[in-house]
């Protein structure tokens, strides 16, 4: 066989294991990486041929023992295709489900080749025709290894091709790039590092929940065509809530149509308000995933993660902006954009888009509701409930109820009728269905249909007041499951939800073997809640539902931040009073930033006491140095010569804590707190300054009526607190300092920017 032969080989093999991934359980991870992986391979062995073709002809052909080479090579992954695709053929069958046959090494070693593989194949396609020489990607991906035998067949193509002699140092250079770059793990660890954001996950859930058959208008209409080509910058995409499982079918098909230019999302939540710098975090967290950053850039990160301090948005940006300059394409999609709260945030993806579009090589998408006025696009496309789609959706959720898939078509279609009519609520209106269609008579869900709402509120009220006549366990259960999903700082996974419900119910265990079991959740909620199947995490059913349920949040029985406070609180107590490691516990994530913000949104004087508690105590120190590898405030925290309890305080925005601290001057740790609030972290900054950022206009005055500091001390950047609270927008701490007479709002910073 030829190298063509083998080629075509490697691609038939690659296309037959895809088939069978679809069909595998188990192994989520290294399942969808594998699919990446095939993927790319399926799209770039078709050009790498036809570049070879004109190579084995003519004056300049390469000569017959480096082809021979090549085939070599691609024998041996023709031959690691050939172990996966006989190992996923004779697997294990567990109901109708094959079973994944690989264990992590194994599989994690096979696709870490592939992927050298299709570095390689890249790099010989682009040096292959001298035209595209200078556009030859800067963000090759490969894991270490030789590449010796490789390097000197690429030298040799280069070599008898004249007009490719001024690019050979550049081919060099991306060649060097693959020699040095990360491995898998590395990569891996390192955008973690980035972020605790996973947007592919959410990708991921919204791809398993879109209906087949939806959503290709929208991809076939014109202005998105247009812009999936590249020839508008910035596409606006307007609609009502619950575009995103269509948007994430965009962001597929983009990826299949452009497997090695880059693709980047950001699915933004009203759960989850995050600073423009977690939003950068993430967009390059996918950058390093994905096979598609330069050396530069991963030396960069590899600096920030080395240091101990937080790398603040204006360092991520110019890393940002800087990457996605080197490359000729690039798409970035912002989903939900209307879900972000804060103005300044909004304000700072906006002029970043803006900065990146006017490079050339990006283009972004947004999609919003309609009332965001901020948003100057080239086009605009407006997105309505398709009545196609609409009955495709209906349909496939009947095909999930085996009672009513069994129904004459007559029956199904009066079914799929009478909830289009009523579209609001489908996913409810469907699981009421269900319910009813449970006991196997028509009359039952004919009577259901009758009673069908056509507006959201009418449908969740509905709900509320079938579970009102619950018993009171399980009532009082569905109330905390709404309450942790309304009131959380961010979205929360189902392990997280469940150890929450436990710490509520127990408040002194936490045993995962003995957590309410996920189904019971889904169906105690009566369709109002869904879990992603991929990235696990929790959430209501609809937008609307956020809305409407929010109303009674406060009010008994359901619970308040001071709650939620008090369950983070008492998971450190259970888990330091036992001397178990943190790391092992699914909640631990959740809880290093959930006890002091639901206490910084709470009044509640027994959870300031019992803050103030576990910042007087040694527990405080057990977990800063537990978890000072996994988070960058903790890491600081650990480095920080000063004593915790107010510059804790300081730094969180603990205000009502930060209060009790400072009026119990008998205490016999209080002079020590005073005497060291002029002392410097790390980033030469005090308590006060990060009290002038993140407190109020009330703390403020009590730390400056101490006596104890200068108002005015700059940080290792030469900024003071005046400056941190001008740009956080404390206008009441702005305007007492500037009254006290105490500052200079004319001194300059070290960029020589004034306050």
């Amino acid at each position: 066989m030829d190298i063509f032969g083998t080629i075509a080989s490697v691609i038939d093999l690659a296309t037959m294991i895809k088939g069978y991934i679809d069909d595998v359980k188990g192994g989520k991870e290294h399942r969808n990486r594998l699919r990446d992986g095939l993927t790319v391979l399926q799209s770039l062995l078709p050009l790498l041929e036809s570049r070879l073709q004109p190579a084995l002809e003519g004056t300049a052909a390469v000569s017959p023992k480096k082809i021979e080479e090549l085939q070599t090579i691609f024998v041996i992954y023709r031959d690691i295709l050939g172990e996966i695709e006989k190992k996923l053929t004779k697997t294990e069958k567990k109901g109708r489900k094959l079973l994944w046959p690989f264990d992590k090494g194994d599989i994690i070693e096979k696709i870490e080749k592939l992927e050298k593989l299709a570095s390689w194949v890249h790099i010989a396609i682009n040096i292959g025709i001298g035209e595209m020489i200078e556009q030859i990607h800067k963000d090759v991906y490969s894991v270490k290894g030789t590449m010796d035998t490789f390097t000197s067949q690429l030298a040799d193509i280069i070599s008898s091709q004249q007009e490719l002699h001024g690019g050979m140092n550049k081919a060099n250079q991306d060649i060097a790039y693959v020699k040095s770059s990360l491995d898998y793990h590395e990569r891996e660890a390192l955008a973690n590092s980035l972020s605790s954001l996973d947007f592919g996950k959410v990708l991921a859930d919204n791809l398993d929940a879109h209906t087949e058959g939806t959503g290709a208008g929208l991809i076939a209409s014109p202005e998105m065509e247009g812009w999936m080509k590249g020839k508008l910058s910035l596409l606006w995409c307007r609609g009502s809530p619950g575009v995103g499982k269509t948007i994430s079918l965009v962001i597929k098909a983009l990826m299949e149509q452009n497997p090695v230019t880059p693709v980047l999302f950001i699915y933004c939540n009203h759960t989850s308000q995050l600073a423009t710098r977690n939003y950068l975090g993430a967009v390059l967290k996918q950058l390093l995933i994905y096979p598609f950053v330069t050396e530069g850039t991963t030396k960069a990160i590899k600096a920030i993660h080395s240091r101990p301090q937080i790398p603040d948005q204006k360092e991520l940006q110019i890393i940002l902006t800087k990457e996605l300059s080197q490359h000729s394409n690039v798409f970035l999609v912002l989903d939900a954009f209307d879900e972000i709260f804060n103005e300044t945030v909004r304000h700072d993806l906006v002029k970043l888009c803006g900065e990146l579009i006017s490079g050339g090589q990006t283009h972004v998408m947004i999609t919003s509701r309609p009332h965001i006025s901020s948003i100057k696009a080239e086009a605009i496309l407006e997105i309505v409930a398709d009545s196609v789609d609409i009955r495709a959706f209906i349909n496939s959720e009947i095909v999930k109820i085996p009672i009513l898939d069994r129904k004459p078509w007559e029956f199904k279609n009066k079914i799929i009728e009478e909830v289009q009519q009523k579209s609001s609520g489908m996913q409810l209106h469907m699981f009421t269905i269900n319910q009813k269609a449970k006991r196997g008579r028509p009359s039952d869900v004919t009577a259901a249909l009758q009673g069908l709402h056509n507006n959201f509120d009418e449908t969740y009220q509905d709900v509320l007041e079938r579970i009102q006549q619950e018993d009171s366990e399980s009532s009082d259960i569905f109330h905390c499951i709404i309450s942790w999903i309304l009131l959380s700082y961010r979205s929360l996974k189902i392990e997280e939800l469940q150890s929450a419900l436990q710490l509520m119910e127990r408040k002194y265990e936490l045993d995962s073997s003995d957590f309410l079991d996920q189904e019971y959740i889904i169906g105690l909620c009566q369709g109002l809640v869904i879990i992603g199947n991929e990235s696990g995490i929790v959430s209501l059913i609809h937008e609307t539902a956020y809305d409407f349920l929010k109303q009674y949040i406060g009010k008994s029985p359901f619970l308040s931040q001071g709650n939620l406070a008090a369950a983070c609180l008492s998971f450190f107590d259970i888990i330091i009073s036992d001397e178990e490691d943190l790391a092992q516990f699914s909640f631990t994530i959740y809880a290093q930033k959930g006890w002091w913000w639901h206490t910084s949104h709470t009044k509640e004087e027994e959870i300031i006491n019992q803050c103030h508690q576990l910042l007087h105590s040694k527990k405080l120190d057990i977990i800063v140095h537990q978890l000072a590898d996994q988070d960058y405030y903790w890491r600081e925290f650990r480095e920080c010569p000063i004593p915790i309890p107010l510059y804790v305080c300081a730094r969180l925005g603990l205000n009502n804590v930060m209060k009790a601290i400072l009026k119990q001057e008998e205490s016999q740790d209080y002079a020590q707190y005073i005497s060291s609030l002029d002392t410097e972290d790390i980033n030469g900054r005090t308590t006060f300054s990060y009290a002038a950022e993140k407190c109020t206009e009330e703390v403020v005055e009590l730390l400056v009526s101490t006596g104890k500091i200068d108002p005015d001390i700059k940080d290792n950047d030469g900024r003071t607190p005046f400056s941190y609270a001008a740009q956080l927008g404390q206008i009441a701490v702005v305007e007492f300092l500037f009254k006290s007479g105490k500052i200079d709002p004319e001194r300059k910073d070290n960029h020589e920017w004034k306050d």
